[in-house]
């Protein structure tokens, strides 16, 4: 077998392997899901609220229960999967433009770090306070 004919079927072998271990679009939905949730805890934890004011304890326990729900509902509204075959791309479709804001390959996902800036954009084209 010659050299060249190694090589044809490493890289046929290696186009199956991404192929076959490519991520599903629920698998990316997590992956947003899982990135907005712990920027929300981290906002939650950076919060001034004292041991000693009770509202403000049960405030954030709801703020952290209806968030997971609204969290929910948004990602499975404006996130989605576009399949390249040996890969796919996390995209979140906003005010008519579509913004690519991750990676899967070989069964994983991740998210890049300009997620935060795609939210701050909706917001500010929304007129909704950003924080």
């Amino acid at each position: 077998m010659s050299k060249s004919s190694v090589w044809v079927l490493v890289i046929i072998g290696l186009i199956i392997i991404f192929t076959i271990t490519n991520p599903k679009e629920q698998a990316h939905k997590d992956a947003v899901k899982s990135k907005i949730t712990s920027v929300l805890h981290k906002n939650m934890s950076e919060s001034k609220v004292s041991d000693d004011d009770t509202w403000g304890k049960i405030g954030e326990g709801l703020g952290v229960l209806f968030g997971g729900v609204i969290i929910d509902k948004l990602v499975d509204n404006f996130v989605s999967c576009n399949n390249c075959i040996i890969f796919s791309l996390t995209t979140v479709t906003l005010n008519d433009s579509t913004k690519i804001i991750g990676l899967g390959v070989l069964g994983n996902v991740f998210i890049f770090a300009n997620v935060d800036d795609v939210l701050k954009d909706y917001n500010n084209a929304t007129g909704e306070p950003t924080k």
